[in-house]
Formats: structure tokens, C-alpha cells, sequence
């Protein structure tokens, strides 16, 4: 996702991955995955225990540092001016507190937007979407499990990834 205003930074939003007992239905997954990506994303295939399995759920480390500034630039601006926008409401209001002190009621009102924008910010930053299919996928691996992941670059090559590994059997994993 590149546009000016989207909050990520990431090339891949979204993760799909699925778990397997045996080397061979992983390494089978992730040949249907690869021949289901026409768009060339890459397919991890993760080992148990692998030594590498972080760098393979969350490839793009400086697409996440850019999810990070990016996020807490784009929801902290639109929420102090949210929050200024809503200072200024109050001041019209016959508000005896805003009416005294209309500066002082804008400015409180466009800070408590910017914490507001910052702790949004923090939380898409976060990717809980993700954690919940990481947690999964190192559960397995840490049992002796075998897993593809698959980092799609739109929600459709997401469905196309998810059935790819349904028709394997696999139950797949899907963030948001």
C-alpha cells in the first residue's frame, strides 16, 4: 500500500499462513502457494525450530519503521486538528469554562486529539491483526510443525492464498 495517506508503510499488509505435521504437505502448500501468486510474492516455508522464523513472518522491517512514522504522523495531525475543531465547538457553546478562556479550551482540546491520534497510531503500529497469526504459526513451530507464510499485497490475493492452502487441508491463518 503506497498512497500519501495510507498509515502503512509495509508492502504486505497482510499474512496468510498455515501449519502442517509433515515436511511434505508444507513444501506441497507452498507450491500451490507460489504457483497461486501471480503477483510474485514470496512464500516462506518455516522449519521447526527455525532459527529464522521471525525474519520470515515480518520481512519488512523497514516497512514497519515507516508504518511507525508514517501512522503517528497521518493520526496525530488529523487528531489535533479533530481536536482544535472540537476546542473551537466548545468556545461557541455558551460554555462559561471555553467562553473565558477560548485559547486555553482549543489548545487542551486539540492536545487530548493528539494523545488520542498517537495511542491510534500506536495500536494499528502494533498489528494485533498480525500477532494473533504469528502466536499461531510460532506455537506450531516450537511443537515440531512445519508452516507457510505468505505476505499477499491486496485483500484479493489474500482469499486466492487462503483457498490455495484449503484445498491442501490446512486450516489457514488470516490477518486482517
Amino acid at each position: 500500500m503506497s498512497s500519501l495517506l495510507s498509515p502503512f508503510g509495509e508492502r504486505s499488509t497482510t499474512l496468510v499462513a498455515a501449519c502442517f505435521d509433515t515436511r511434505a504437505s508444507a513444501e506441497l502448500a507452498a507450491a500451490g502457494l507460489n504457483k497461486a501468486s501471480e503477483g510474485g510474492e514470496k512464500v516462506y516455508l518455516i522449519l521447526p525450530n527455525d532459527a529464522h522464523a521471525a525474519e520470515k513472518l515480518e520481512p519488512e522491517s523497514r516497512g514497519i519503521v515507516r508504518t511507525l512514522w508514517r501512522s503517528h504522523l497521518l493520526f496525530g495531525v488529523f487528531a489535533t486538528l479533530i481536536g482544535a475543531g472540537a476546542g473551537l465547538g466548545l468556545v461557541a457553546l455558551p460554555w462559561p469554562a471555553a467562553a473565558s478562556s477560548p485559547g486555553f479550551a482549543v489548545l487542551f482540546s486539540a492536545v487530548i486529539g493528539l494523545f488520542a491520534g498517537l495511542m491510534l497510531a500506536g495500536l494499528v503500529s502494533l498489528r494485533p491483526d498480525h500477532s494473533y497469526v504469528i502466536d499461531k504459526v510460532a506455537q506450531a513451530v516450537r511443537r515440531g510443525r512445519w508452516a507457510v507464510v505468505m505476505h499477499p499485497l491486496n485483500r484479493v490475493r489474500a482469499r486466492v492464498a487462503a483457498q490455495a492452502l484449503e484445498s491442501t487441508g490446512a486450516q489457514p491463518l488470516l490477518s486482517l
